[in-house]
């Protein structure tokens, strides 16, 4: 043990401190030491996290719940990409019954054409087969029909399905990276702190803000990515994704997101003459490290190290009590009012 705590952490922010006195502070969590154990190339770091994880699992057992209590989550209802969940599914449907309708349609009629066709010509099967010509044709016309069938009983309704699903696991990764950010600040904050999830505010932007934070160190605003697997990067404002040794831009960009949600609700804020500062981040909510950055424009928390990070913003106090009251009550009051909306 001795030995352990005069190892240095070899791992940003503290590189260098030692691995003793980052544990008894209860800097390193035991998520930290877990990551050191893991990927850490030197020998004597990975048995240092060992042994000093028995030292924070004591900690973590014995440490007494914060006098204020728990964190408060206020759910706006409903989140975004739930909804589209449901609309994406519901189209899917309402888009496959109408192509089998079409098609169906198209093949009642084709056949009753060639039936007319039948009665109106004298050609025999025989007549056809004589000639090269008519072999060929009649080859042409059975592979056509092959397609036809392959396309409309295979081929197009499988290319709709997988569009639409593709869509579906999108908005279903949002929401589950959501949900596990949540958890995540649950842990990390106490009582002081009033988190507001899923806040679609008033006007033309139908997109809801995914996670809001409240305590006296001020407001932020958080947009959760959790994208499906793959390489990106953030330089700047700038997102791209890596397909197979070229990068492109992203179809979305996290950075504008987020910065345009925080504009929103300080302009929501503004009318109760609530001149608050809303601070953007956005939280890679990706398991894997599958993002590179390069001096953000925006704040970027990956989610290994999102707790430490809600740690950091304790950094003064910003807001009085009387504000923080006054925007609690006016982000509650629009969760209500969602609510009804929303069972009516």
């Amino acid at each position: 043990m001795r030995d352990a705590k005069k190892v240095n952490w070899p791992f940003k922010p503290y590189i260098g401190q030692s691995m003793g006195s980052l544990v008894a502070s209860q800097q390193l969590s035991l998520k930290d030491l877990g990551y050191a154990i893991e990927n850490a190339w030197d020998p004597k770091v990975k048995r240092a996290a060992i042994t000093l994880s028995l030292v924070r699992l004591k900690q973590a057992v014995s440490e007494p719940e914060s006098p204020a209590g728990r964190v408060k989550v206020i759910s706006g209802g409903r989140s975004y990409a739930n909804k589209k969940q449901s609309q994406l599914t519901y189209l899917e449907g309402m888009v496959s019954g109408a192509f089998f309708t079409i098609m169906l349609t198209g093949s009642v009629l084709l056949l009753n054409a060639s039936r007319h066709q039948d009665t109106t010509s004298n050609t025999t099967l025989k007549q056809i087969l004589s000639s090269p010509e008519g072999i060929l044709a009649l080859l042409v016309i059975l592979g056509v029909s092959v397609l036809y069938i392959w396309l409309i009983s295979s081929f197009i309704p499988s290319q709709i399905e997988k569009r639409f699903e593709k869509q579906i696991e999108a908005y279903r990764l949002g929401e589950e990276g959501e949900q596990r950010v949540v958890q995540e600040i649950i842990q990390a904050l106490d009582g002081n702190w009033n988190v507001f999830q899923n806040i679609s505010l008033p006007g033309r932007n139908k997109g809801d803000l995914d996670i809001i934070l409240v305590g006296s160190p001020g407001v932020w605003v958080l947009e959760v990515k959790n994208y499906s697997s793959g390489n990106y990067r953030n330089i700047g404002d700038r997102w791209e994704y890596r397909q197979d040794k070229i990068w492109k831009a992203a179809s979305s960009n996290p950075s504008l997101q987020a910065l345009k949600g925080a504009v929103r609700l300080a302009n929501f804020l503004k009318a109760d003459h609530l001149n608050i500062f809303v601070n953007p981040a956005i939280v890679w909510a990706n398991e894997e490290g599958n993002l590179l950055i390069e001096n953000p424009s925006i704040v970027i928390w990956p989610y290994d190290r999102l707790s430490d990070e809600l740690g950091n913003i304790w950094q003064g106090k910003k807001l009085s009590i009387e504000e923080q009251e006054k925007i609690t009550r006016k982000l509650s009051k629009l969760c209500d009012e969602k609510k009804v909306q929303q069972k009516t």
